[in-house]
């Protein structure tokens, strides 16, 4: 039998070289960051890579996605990765549901501390486009290790879990539902950085790429110098 498998779904992580240096930095100057009703992620503020004292970080990870890109046979010097928007988290029983970001084209989530028992980051395909998928949901874990087939393989898996690690970064495509784990009761909002330094913090963006040069091609955003308002 030769068995090949086709329509995979890519999701890379790397490790973060600047890690020690952005983590000395922004724990330093935690408190210029704290929203002042100790409230976090994109309800306080989606603009946290415009600090420009960490350009040095967001280069990096530009640098991840365009090797993402790369892995994908498109190659990095056609493409502009544009930013558009930055959160970060504070979370030690917050759960966060399942979601995307199908507005953008790439996300990221960069782990800056990880305490024991943090969260991990499951990722789900959809199911309506998972054709290997025979009974509907015959595939989809529980995220308790409880399903109906022996082991997971690149022809049945519609979840990946991915454990959470101090300097890891994982670039995904934005519109790839994904969740943390879920755990009992809720955090309490605080400003307070003796608090938040003890939790799992978090950094995600998302990226929306766009071609450097004109392309005479159907499909993939042209250059913004391209575009025109008439709002």
């Amino acid at each position: 039998m030769n068995a090949q498998g086709w329509f995979p779904t890519l999701i890379c992580d790397f490790q973060s070289q600047t890690h020690e240096q952005f983590k000395t930095v922004f724990y330093e100057n935690m408190k210029e960051y704290v929203h002042p009703d100790g409230i976090d992620g994109e309800h306080a503020n989606l603009t946290f890579h415009h600090n420009k004292e960490f350009d040095f970080l967001f280069k990096e990870i530009t640098d991840f996605a365009k090797q993402y890109l790369d892995t994908l046979e498109l190659d990095p010097n056609d493409w502009d990765l544009h930013l558009v928007k930055c959160w970060w988290h504070s979370l030690d029983k917050n759960h966060i549901p399942m979601h995307n970001h199908s507005d953008a084209h790439l996300s990221f989530v960069y782990y800056v501390n990880v305490p024991p028992g943090s969260s991990m980051l499951h990722f789900q395909t959809e199911t309506a486009s998972f054709a290997n998928d025979l009974t509907r949901g015959m595939f989809l874990d529980d995220f308790e290790n409880i399903y109906p087939f022996k082991k997971h393989n690149v022809f049945n898996s519609m979840s990946v879990s991915y454990e959470a690690t101090e300097g890891k970064v994982i670039v995904f495509p934005a519109r790839l539902d994904h969740m943390t784990s879920v755990h009992e009761g809720l955090d309490d909002e605080t400003a307070d950085v003796d608090v938040i330094k003890k939790r799992r913090i978090s950094i995600s963006g998302d990226f929306v790429i766009t071609f450097k040069n004109p392309k005479h091609v159907s499909m993939g955003l042209q250059p913004v110098k391209n575009w025109r308002n008439f709002g």
